[in-house]
């Protein structure tokens, strides 16, 4: 799999048929950086000026979300 971030999501395609897969996160006015592995994906994104550190859980090799997975926290302005 490959993520990308444009048009506001953050998008997953499957690298060996070039595919759309599905959309991790929506309503992103920024992607900031991403990092990802088999089992989870750390994204730095911004929505409505505000700068968010989104973790999402996958479940299976077909990125299928485990369900309670992850978790969402916002970066303070001036920390």
């Amino acid at each position: 799999m490959v993520l990308s971030g444009s048009d506001g999501t953050l998008k997953m395609w499957d690298v060996r048929t070039g595919e759309f897969v599905r959309d991790l996160l929506y309503g992103l006015s920024g992607v900031w950086q991403i990092k990802f592995d088999e089992r989870r994906c750390v994204a730095a994104v911004q929505r409505s000026g505000v700068t968010w550190i989104d973790v999402l859980t996958f479940g299976d090799e077909d990125g299928k979300m485990v369900r309670g997975g992850g978790g969402r926290i916002v970066v303070p302005e001036n920390p």
